[in-house]
């Protein structure tokens, strides 16, 4: 047994740093160097930056920026989508009945007997109703949240260009999946309580890659010491 670090939080510079004796964890001979190196670069690249409570890094008026424009996009989500495009219902529909189509194309490859029913949010296995998409669950919500942070937070351009459209495709296979495991899940086990249990799994795995595209664009950015004001 050989005393190892683990993650800590260090209230003197609201970061995350290592502490050596925390915890005690086997380490074998030939692996400790590996895990030092690993331990290493981990403190140094991600711990150490803005990863959860962030310290900020750059200057008051560029956080006032970021705030400003978090707010403008969120009013602009919620009167362009909440008060106008979703009581319409025609971009909520076409999003719905696009991922109940992949979906059963995505099964159809799989090997199942999966087709969309007379309704087009309806995904049916062996002509079968098992799972109905509603409009929440179309995926747009999460491509704004994802989009509206790169947007508002400080960065290149030209990575916006690529990294958003990535982004957005990246989520709308991993929501198109989610639907896939749930149809399967409800045609095998349509009595146990499995399907609120994967969902949460699922939704959890979703936000939590939201969550690292997120990260991946802030550490993208040079971080600059704070500037002085006045």
């Amino acid at each position: 047994m050989k005393k190892t670090g683990v993650f800590a939080w260090t209230k003197k510079n609201a970061k995350f740093s290592f502490s050596s004796n925390l915890i005690l964890l086997p380490i074998r001979t030939g692996g400790a160097f590996a895990f030092k190196q690993f331990q290493l670069l981990i403190s140094r690249r991600v711990f150490s930056s803005t990863m959860f409570f962030p310290t900020p890094t750059f200057n008051p008026g560029t956080w006032r920026r970021f705030l400003l424009l978090a707010v403008g996009l969120y009013l602009l989500w919620f009167f362009g989508y909440e008060q106008w495009l979703q009581p319409d219902g025609r971009l909520d529909a076409l999003l719905t009945a696009n991922m109940a189509d992949s979906s059963a194309i995505l099964l159809r490859v799989a090997g199942f007997a999966a087709t969309v029913g007379a309704n087009p949010m309806l995904v049916l296995m062996d002509m079968r109703p098992f799972v109905y998409i509603g409009s929440p669950y179309n995926g747009l919500a999460l491509y704004a949240l994802f989009s509206g942070f790169i947007l508002a937070y400080p960065g290149s351009t030209r990575t916006r260009l690529w990294l958003i459209p990535a982004g957005i495709a990246g989520l709308y296979l991993l929501n198109l999946l989610r639907v896939g495991i749930l149809v399967v899940n409800q045609y095998y086990a349509y009595q146990s309580v499995a399907f609120s249990y994967y969902y949460s799994i699922l939704t959890v795995l979703v936000y939590g890659c939201i969550f690292s595209l997120w990260l991946y664009w802030i550490l993208q950015q040079p971080q600059r010491p704070p500037t002085a004001e006045g």
